[in-house]
């Protein structure tokens, strides 16, 4: 179906109607995926590879836009690369998006052994892990998510200290448990955190792929977690 659905607007060796069922049916499992997985997904979209057109998505009016201009495009596009996972910032300061791109190959015959298309799923990190951060670890936890540069990934708990919102892709978390689990150190100590409160932390480090990780502080105030032998 791939095959047929790139090929068709300049070749033209499929048919018109051959053309629409394949998307058709590409369109109906991409909306399957989406359901099937609670509409986790934000969008799915498949991409020409050799123009960067939308062939197909679930974001309504997507298709035919040019895409060929974004970096998760032009990295997949690297013969080299066959999975791509890298975060986007959001423009309007929430939540970054978490973007997977899978590339698809014809098979080594001509010009078909080359990459015909990439696939994409768009996830907002909102969606991931919100009320995962924030909820059921007492009054005062957070799990707190950075790069390995330590940039933040998703929105923080609490204002920093001067009352302003953290906003993730550009705030560099510096507080201590921070910089550990950036740097892949697993370790349990008491700490301040962003905001200069003291805390206990635990760090961990979430390996995405070979090449793309993150660092985890799971926190709580040091006031809250003593709060029973007192």
């Amino acid at each position: 179906d791939v095959l047929t659905l790139v090929r068709s607007p300049s070749a033209g060796t499929a048919r018109p109607g051959e053309a629409g069922a394949a998307e058709e049916r590409l369109r109906h499992h991409f909306g399957n995926i989406q359901q099937g997985f609670y509409d986790e997904y934000d969008a799915i979209e498949l991409i020409d590879a050799r123009t960067g057109t939308i062939l197909i998505s679930t974001l309504p009016g997507a298709e035919g836009r040019d895409a060929s201009q974004e970096a998760y495009f032009k990295k997949a596009r690297n013969p080299t690369v066959e999975e791509v996972v890298m975060m986007e910032p959001d423009e309007d300061k929430g939540p970054a998006t978490l973007v997977f791109c899978r590339t698809i190959r014809g098979v080594a015959q001509d010009d078909e052994g080359g990459l015909l298309a990439v696939l994409v799923f768009h996830d907002s990190m909102r969606n991931i892990i919100t009320s995962l951060l924030h909820e059921g670890i007492g009054k005062t936890g957070e799990i707190v998510l950075v790069e390995q540069d330590g940039r933040l990934v998703t929105p923080l708990r609490y204002p920093l200290p001067g009352g302003d919102l953290a906003r993730p892709q550009l705030f560099v978390n510096q507080a201590k448990p921070a910089r550990l689990a950036a740097q892949g150190i697993e370790t349990g100590l008491i700490s301040t955190d962003y905001r200069g409160v003291e805390v206990v932390a635990a760090t961990r480090h979430l390996r995405v792929t070979s090449e793309f990780g993150w660092g985890m502080v799971v926190k709580m105030e040091l006031s809250e977690v003593f709060a029973p032998v007192q």
